[in-house]
């Protein structure tokens, strides 16, 4: 029986060279695909050697001992053999082709994105794109590798190793990539995000999610600038319009019939707060004076006697205890880091204080029984106290600080990423902006005679600056790029803001943004 299986595998192997010998390689065969969605390896196929991850560790795919590696990387295809390059393996794209073409190599696509669909829906795995630039931003599909490594001066487009294709999108992401499950490869491409645009912007080259099939090789992926913060902005301080306080009225002859009543002491003083001369935001008052009460004696010798009204303490504003209150204090606001999301980079922007609230109004004086050490007799007003003054306006929060944007190379969530010959390159991260520390707040006014005066407007809480963003070549959350003779390279994070004091208010700084060529998130 074992001499009929080595005579077998014998006559197999001489038919195969035979085969070789009399015509040579056969024409390529329709693509296949293999268990794992991808092309089906080629017999001739070497395996993957030894990969370098971020932390310069050589490992091979799928053996990753760290925690938080994620599921294995799925092995990717091997790149395009030369046979390959015909219809019935992919579609063509061109700078010269046609929105509306067969997608074949006498009738090209114009743009990638439409050769992805058409790849999709006639089932095939490749798409074939003509060296050149290329302005769109790709949404790439599972199992549909893209080869940029071709030389089309000939109608049958040949692979050429020293040719490329540019992919200078318009907008960030480039490329987004979402359940690449299936063995995907993307050869040659020079992948670059634009400059981020809007306050706060992102520029993010790559955006993989979920996608342990995506490999990319020979190529470039570099990120562009991010943008700066908004700057806070600062409220402007309320207008003060004061009405002042009255002082009361002094000890006088009750001439008769006199009312059993005293007279009723000085209004307290009036601070109407004003956003603008039209809107009126807070009001303070003082308190009114006592009421002087009413009093009688029958001889300078005997003391005064109250009839009826008592004079009585001036009313008080705000607290038990006459006199200025402190007002309160706004609270101050809070700092945000920025972090990631699938939707992309989330800025830290600053949360904004709260405002100061009003003055205390001071408490009116009391009113007070006469003081006459000599003549006087029969019935007296008292002296009425007088109006305390009113509390000053508060000072108005402001906004705070917008966080900047970051720049990132690759950010890949839960995606093993395998990078082949690849330089990926990040740019400036986006400045932080700047908080406030709110507008300052006015003083109480004076009260009349002796009573008080109003105590000041409370200062507003600070509203702190937002956070820089930061610059990454490669941003992974769960399973860390595998890398092969790549290079990561991050660019400058985020410019901080420095600290900064008025009125005994403090603004903290603002640390400058992180710029790591592999950062875990």
């Amino acid at each position: 029986m074992r001499k009929s299986v080595v005579s077998l595998v014998s006559l197999v192997s001489l038919f195969a060279v035979s085969a070789f010998a009399c015509g040579g390689a056969p024409d390529a065969p329709p693509p296949l695909r293999g268990s794992d969605g991808g092309y089906a390896p080629s017999p001739s196929a070497s395996g993957s050697s030894s990969t370098q991850n971020a932390d310069a560790g050589s490992v091979l795919p799928g053996n990753d001992p760290r925690p938080d590696a994620g599921p294995a990387p799925v092995p990717p295809p091997p790149p395009t053999k030369p046979n390959e390059i015909t219809e019935a393996f992919g579609v063509f794209v061109s700078t010269t082709g046609q929105a509306n073409a067969s997608g074949t190599r006498t009738a090209p696509l114009s743009t990638i994105e439409a050769a992805i669909e058409r790849a999709k829906r006639e089932n095939k795995n490749k798409v074939f794109v003509c060296e050149g630039s290329y302005a769109e931003a790709l949404t790439l599909s599972d199992g549909v590798s893209i080869e940029g490594r071709l030389d089309c001066a000939t109608p049958d487009w040949k692979l050429d190793e020293t040719k490329h294709v540019d992919l200078t999108a318009p907008s960030s992401p480039a490329i987004r990539a979402t359940n690449i499950a299936s063995a995907t490869r993307i050869d040659g491409l020079h992948v670059t995000a634009p400059d981020a645009t809007a306050a706060s912007g992102s520029s993010i080259a790559v955006l993989a999610i979920d996608s342990n099939g995506l490999t990319f090789a020979g190529g470039r992926i570099t990120a562009g600038n991010a943008m700066k913060g908004d700057d806070g902005q600062e409220k402007q301080a309320l207008i003060p319009v004061e009405r002042p306080a009255v002082a009361g009225l002094p000890e006088d002859y009750c001439p008769p019939p006199c009312a059993l009543s005293g007279r009723v002491g000085g209004a307290g003083a009036r601070l109407e707060c004003y956003r603008d001369y039209f809107t009126t935001s807070f009001v303070t008052e003082g308190g009114s004076g006592g009421n002087s009460g009413i009093y009688s004696r029958e001889s300078i010798l005997n003391p005064w006697t109250a009839l009826g009204v008592v004079g009585n303490a001036g009313a008080e504003r705000g607290s038990p205890a006459p006199g200025p209150q402190v007002a309160t204090v706004g609270s101050a606001g809070t700092s945000v880091l920025g972090h990631f999301e699938a939707s992309g980079y989330i800025p830290g922007h600053g949360q904004s204080g709260t405002s100061g609230g009003p003055g205390v109004g001071g408490a009116g004086s009391n009113g007070i029984e006469p003081n006459r050490n000599g003549g006087g007799v029969g019935r007296w007003w008292g002296t009425s106290g007088a109006g305390g003054g009113a509390g000053g306006c508060p000072g108005v929060a402001g906004t705070a600080g917008k966080g900047g944007g970051a720049s990132v190379g690759i950010l890949s969530i839960r995606s093993a990423v395998q990078l082949d010959k690849m330089t990926v390159t990040s740019a400036q991260g986006g400045a932080a902006g700047s908080g406030t520390f709110g507008s300052a707040p006015s003083a109480g006014t004076a009260g009349a005679g002796s009573a008080p005066s109003g105590s000041p407007g409370g200062e507003a809480g600070i509203s702190p600056n937002g956070s820089a963003g930061p610059s990454y070549a490669i941003a992974h959350e769960g399973g860390a790029p595998v890398l092969i003779q790549s290079t990561t390279t991050a660019g400058p994070g985020g410019a901080g803001v420095e600290e900064r004091t008025t009125r005994a208010t403090t603004i903290p700084a603002a640390a400058v943004g992180e710029a790591i060529a592999v950062k875990a998130l």
